[in-house]
């Protein structure tokens, strides 16, 4: 993902090598000498700045940048630079040359620090949302950082003793608002907020602990990806798409459920003959009394489910919206990941909704996890309600949203194509699926038929497979 830094001065230079770890970084500045002296410490991309600045940073790539850092040590410049940044819907971050300037960045939706010597370290910590606070003890020699316990952090789920925090003291964990006093046994959570303790020296790699993304789709949920197998159209469809998720996922494999007799098709022929066209996976089979497809919406623990993949629902008018509002409410009551399978293979784009809320978390947190498996692009669409009902703040909104789907996806290395659109939520998700994407959408509560909400009215109409992923707070 590209950084554009204004500013080759002595603090950018202290931070390349953080930054040039996990961005491709553009340099801007309007001395040469400072820009090859930047460009010897590290692997960057050097733009020489002129006038308007405008142009400067629309040559730097400014329209698909994923963060702009403004470092100039001039305020006047920095908060153009920053200004422009908002008007590409590209989040940004500065150094305050006069830190009484700093409200002046945050009217223009800028995070800023102020120059001091852990101000390099600040900056860093204001590109990864799971660190919340950096300060410095002991004539700034050692530092107390804030950090957030992301799902799929490395301690997520890990007792304290058994991680390895070079010389770093955790001395509190937040948790549900009550403050804990830690012990070599407490097991770290999803959510907790950890205070430590510790030395500059050593800052990096226990950071790194704690930031970097890991992978884990589908297995919060389950091991397996589970699909049912009632006729030949399934082959190609459900257990194709079944068997691809399953070989780019964390998943253990791939369970097939199908009937006990000879029905309809299905029964132990069908079934040989899925297994034949399976390779590289491990395949256990599950027979079942009647319709498959409704033995595994009911839940079968048999199956070790981490996520069910059913046949897009076919019809029209009210039958069709009654299965569909099924579908959505047995992911809230199974708590388990469905996908609505249309065939989209191979995914080239996971497309999820860049929203603040605890449903497009939980869905934001399973597309990175599989853009990050299968190499894909993730597309972050923020929408913002039509005019004539839209909050005064809902454009900012709709750009913080975006910007916190990039900084999250950062720690796993899957860059984000944000898109801000105004409009009709339904018709712009519609509009941006293309051949070949997955759109991962999450719910929190059980639709109902004549009131289904948005995420079962995009599985009625999009033309894509539909990952429905429930929120689990």
């Amino acid at each position: 993902m590209k950084a554009i830094v204004l500013g080759a001065g002595d603090l950018t230079i202290r931070l390349l090598e953080q930054l040039t770890r996990r961005w491709d970084v553009v340099l801007v500045d309007a001395d040469r000498g400072r820009l090859a002296r930047a460009a010897q410490a590290g692997p960057v991309e050097v733009v020489l700045a002129s006038a308007p600045l405008l142009q400067s940073l629309e040559r730097a790539g400014l329209a698909g940048a994923a963060v702009l850092l403004a470092a100039s040590g001039d305020d006047g410049m920095n908060l153009e630079a920053c200004r422009l940044a908002a008007e590409y819907h590209v989040p940004s971050v500065a150094v305050a040359a006069d830190p009484e300037s700093l409200e002046d960045y945050r009217r223009v939706g800028a995070r800023a620090v102020s120059a001091d010597r852990l101000a390099a370290r600040r900056l860093a910590s204001a590109l990864e949302p799971q660190r919340i606070l950096s300060a410095g003890l002991a004539g700034e020699l050692a530092e107390v950082v804030d950090i957030r316990v992301a799902s799929r952090s490395p301690v997520c789920g890990r007792p304290l003793r058994s991680i390895d925090l070079r010389g770093w003291l955790v001395v509190g964990v937040l948790r549900d608002d009550r403050l804990e006093v830690p012990h070599g046994d407490t097991v770290l959570r999803s959510g907790d907020v950890v205070t430590l303790v510790g030395e500059e020296a050593t800052h990096q790699q226990v950071m790194a602990a704690f930031t970097s993304g890991i992978p884990r789709f589908p297995t919060e949920f389950g091991s397996r990806v589970a699909v049912a197998l009632d006729s030949e159209a399934d082959l190609a469809g459900p257990v194709a798409e079944a068997a691809y998720l399953a070989a780019h996922s964390a998943a253990e494999g791939l369970t097939i459920v199908h009937r006990r007799t000879e029905e309809r098709g299905s029964g132990p022929r069908l079934v040989e003959e899925a297994c034949a066209t399976v390779t590289g996976l491990s395949v256990t089979t599950l027979s079942v009394e009647g319709d498959p497809w409704r033995a595994l919406l009911q839940g079968l623990p048999a199956a070790e489910a981490g996520i069910l993949v059913v046949p897009a629902p076919d019809g029209t008018g009210n039958r069709w919206r009654w299965k569909v509002t099924r579908l959505v409410g047995a992911a809230v009551h199974l708590r388990l990941p469905i996908l609505v399978s249309r065939h989209s293979l191979p995914y080239r784009r996971v497309l999820v909704p860049a929203r603040d809320t605890v449903a497009a978390r939980a869905a934001a947190e399973v597309a990175i996890d599989i853009a990050a498996y299968v190499g894909s692009h993730l597309v972050g669409l923020a929408v913002i309600p039509p005019i004539f009902i839209a909050a005064d703040n809902a454009r900012d909104q709709a750009i913080r949203a975006a910007g916190r789907l990039q900084m999250e996806a950062a720690a796993h290395g899957v860059e984000v194509h944000r898109e801000i659109r105004q409009g009709n939520e339904v018709r712009l998700f519609t509009d941006a699926c293309e051949e070949h994407t997955l759109v991962v959408l999450g719910v929190r509560r059980r639709p109902r038929v004549f009131a289904p909400g948005i995420t079962a009215h995009l599985v009625r109409r999009l033309s894509s497979s539909v990952l429905v992923v429930p929120a689990r707070h």
